[in-house]
């Protein structure tokens, strides 16, 4: 998920009188499952075991030896692709200059430092995800029209600079085979591939991993009992998944790589990702007029729609508690 802009719904209002460290816990509180990057003048930093994953996926070292990291500010975009290319979503928050009754979020500064001291008010610029990894603060015109934001981050004609946006996969198996579903929330666009081998998935994942989950749908009851094997357990399936696969060096994406000795799919692949199941409630059913494809797709579509909106839901509700 992610690539969410603040909006007034997404950005909890703190108490007014707080620490840095106890608004930081406040925003992990509304978004758990996201590491929290909070911008501290030239710095974006994190705190605690977010400080950890910054030293470990981004290469950066503890702040004074504590649980603190950060990166210069011209450097956010980097530490941002190292965090969601090992799959997580990291809240991006800024600071507010302006009258705290035009900060994105409805205002949620806070106030009252340490001897009384104001700590300067903060919202939440985007949740920043393998979906959609590039940050979008500050790549906007000034007022004049006349280039970026001068704090926006540090950009490269290198088309590493930034991670491409992974598409969310969902995977549906028939009786005929694997039907592979890409969406792109970049793009806004859906491809299906159908009547693929399990090794073909494997492949595809391989060569384009996908973002976190990915989603699967089971083959129905009356297929599985057509092909003989309704009581295969789950374990047995997912055939397809990258990590898998046995070391082959036979296999036509090794081949297709020059791998001469035996290949471990999950190695190529950089990591796992979780996959949820879909229940059959939420499987497009058949209707006349709808093809394959197109159930295919809207099945897919609507499971990463809903998790976008359970992810919203989430933040909603732990910002009213």
């Amino acid at each position: 998920g992610g690539g969410r802009v603040a909006n007034k719904a997404a950005t909890p209002v703190v108490k007014r009188t707080t620490s840095l460290l106890s608004y930081v816990r406040d925003q992990k509180y509304a978004l758990r499952d996201a590491v929290a990057l909070v911008r501290v003048g030239d710095f974006y930093e994190s705190y605690g075991v977010d400080a950890i994953l910054l030293a470990e996926h981004c290469g950066l070292n503890p702040m004074a030896g504590k649980a603190r990291a950060g990166c210069p500010w011209r450097n956010v975009q980097a530490t941002l692709d190292g965090l969601t290319g090992a799959g997580y979503r990291v809240a991006v928050y800024e600071e507010w200059n302006g009258a705290e009754e035009d900060m994105p979020g409805g205002g949620a500064g806070v106030g009252g430092g340490k001897g009384g001291s104001k700590l300067k008010a903060r919202y939440l610029a985007q949740v920043v995800s393998s979906a959609n990894p590039t940050y979008m603060h500050g790549l906007v015109l000034n007022d004049d029209g006349g280039g970026v934001a001068d704090d926006s981050p540090a950009r490269s004609d290198d088309a590493s600079a930034s991670s491409p946006g992974r598409s969310y996969v969902g995977v549906i198996e028939t009786r005929a085979g694997h039907t592979l579903v890409e969406v792109s929330a970049e793009e806004r666009t859906a491809v299906v591939s159908e009547r693929l081998t399990a090794e073909a998935v494997s492949c595809r994942l391989v060569a384009y991993p996908p973002a976190d989950p990915l989603f699967y749908v089971p083959p129905g009851s009356d297929e599985v009992t057509a092909a003989g094997a309704l009581k295969r357990r789950r374990s047995d399936r997912l055939p397809f998944l990258p990590w898998r696969q046995p070391p082959s060096s036979s296999s036509p994406l090794a081949a297709a790589r020059g791998y001469s000795r035996g290949v471990d799919f999950g190695t190529m692949m950089g990591r796992k990702v979780r996959v949820r199941t879909l229940p059959p409630a939420l499987v497009v059913g058949p209707r006349p007029g709808l093809t394959d494809v197109e159930r295919a797709k809207q099945t897919v579509v609507e499971a990463f729609l809903r998790l976008e909106d359970d992810r919203s839901a989430s933040s909603r509700l732990s910002s009213e508690e």
